[in-house]
């Protein structure tokens, strides 16, 4: 019996150490990383791709700034762009949607203003960043951004987490008790060239001209956007929820086939008078 109790504790022990990820990290990671942009288009990096990486920007208007700037080019383009313009594809969550790198409503930097930034943002897989809003709804923040450190890369995680101190100052005085990793204060980085590097200037009314043109007039995928990023609705990771169910059915029965034996052991222990029951 001892060794059936050992088993559950090895068992319950195992699920219980399992980290948690996304469905589209668990079926594409190992094997993909994110090879043909299959997680995040690199070279949209709000922190490298917009002229003034502290102006505070909406999910909208990131997404037609980059559209003119570049073509897509990765998995899950329409037409060349980052645009979500068939139905069918937007019901399936598989384009690419402006993705907050340290998440607006996470407990770092607390006031979400600090993290509005251009240079916070990159147009990321639509279904996996739903998925983090999934594992992170239910099991932490920091779950979540265990799996963004792992995709986006430190470095590129840290480098955010700069930029948004160096935006507003005032983000210094708020809570940043978090449970991933804070911004060292010696940290430097110059994986930028100087001709495409952006203006670090810690201003949010930066009245300068930036030198490209953006039309911001709404067409019907920039309305379908902006509905999109109100309700953003997240997904549950499956594949976790089911190995959660099948542990609790087998340690469930184990623990009934444990009760079993020993109520059928107490059947065959003599009394002392030599009678069994």
């Amino acid at each position: 019996m001892k060794y059936l109790l050992s088993i559950i504790i090895i068992f319950c022990g195992t699920v219980l150490s399992v980290p948690h990820r996304t469905t589209a990290f668990l079926e594409n990671w190992n094997t993909n990383n994110n090879k043909d942009s299959m997680f995040y288009d690199n070279k949209t990096f709000g922190i490298d791709i917009y002229d003034d990486p502290c102006e505070k920007v909406t999910g909208t208007k990131f997404r037609r700034y980059v559209n003119k700037m570049i073509s897509c080019t990765g998995k899950w383009c329409t037409n060349e762009r980052f645009d979500t313009q068939k139905s069918s594809i937007r019901n399936e969550a598989k384009y690419y949607e402006v993705e907050h790198i340290i998440d607006t409503g996470g407990s770092e930097f607390t006031a979400s203003y600090c993290k509005e930034i251009a240079g916070n943002v990159v147009m990321a897989y639509s279904s996996w960043n739903r998925g983090l809003g999934g594992i992170s709804s239910k099991h932490g923040y920091k779950t979540s951004m265990e799996e963004k450190t792992i995709v986006y890369g430190e470095i590129n995680m840290e480098r955010v987490r700069k930029i948004i101190l160096d935006c507003n100052q005032e983000c210094l005085k708020l809570s940043i008790n978090t449970d991933s990793t804070t911004v060292p204060s010696s940290i430097t980085f110059s994986t930028i060239p100087p001709s495409t590097s952006p203006s670090l200037t810690p201003s949010l009314t930066d009245s300068s001209t930036p030198s490209l043109t953006v039309s911001l007039t709404p067409t019907p995928s920039d309305i379908l956007d902006s509905i999109e990023e109100k309700l953003n609705p997240t997904t549950s990771d499956n594949l976790i929820v089911i190995l959660e169910l099948m542990s609790i059915i087998i340690i469930f029965i184990l623990l009934c086939y444990f009760i079993y034996k020993c109520k059928n052991r107490r059947r065959h222990v003599p009394l002392n008078r030599g009678v069994w029951i």
